[in-house]
């Protein structure tokens, strides 16, 4: 009679090994996904410091300057003239190549620059030229840059891809 006797089979069944199929695939997607999700959201914490430095940046470097004006006039919108000598004149103005000056202000972002003019204050400049302050600005009315009653107030909105970041400050010319 222990002829007779079957052994039960070791190993697994079809049915078994695709459950093991199935879990471990869905194991897989589950943690892929987790991990598209941290790298998103990384990526995008990168943008917002980057737009939050070159900001910062943009924000001290015309109070730096604007802060030492001797004049100061802003006869369009979106730009800021001024002079800390009374020789050398300067414009703090908004830019894309797809725009022509004055700006209208119909193009999706904008530099803003500094440019030397020639001629003083109501002198003239290179639209395009000088150096870049700060890029990715939404434009006007999202962002201004205006002189009005002996105050500058200088309101950035730039944005990167998703990230967007609002630098606004006052500032008050001590030599006017």
């Amino acid at each position: 009679m222990a002829e007779n006797m079957v052994k039960p089979s070791k190993g697994f069944t079809l049915i078994e090994a695709l459950l093991t199929s199935v879990m471990v695939v869905a194991i897989i997607g589950a943690v892929a996904y987790m991990f598209q999700v941290v790298i998103i959201g990384w990526s995008g914490q990168g943008a917002r410091a980057g737009a939050s430095i070159s900001a910062n940046k943009a924000v001290e470097e015309l109070t730096r300057e604007l802060r030492n004006a001797r004049v100061v006039m802003s006869p369009s919108t979106g730009e800021i003239r001024f002079t800390k000598d009374g020789t050398n004149y300067y414009i703090f103005y908004f830019y894309n190549a797809l725009d022509s000056y004055p700006p209208q202000f119909t193009s999706e972002s904008y530099q803003l620059k500094k440019a030397s003019l020639s001629g003083g204050s109501s002198g003239t400049f290179t639209y395009g030229s000088g150096d870049l302050i700060a890029r990715d600005i939404l434009p006007f009315p999202s962002s201004t840059l205006t002189y009005d009653g002996g105050v500058i107030t200088m309101d950035l909105v730039m944005q990167r891809g998703s990230s967007i970041m609002h630098c606004a400050t006052k500032i008050k010319p001590r030599n006017i």
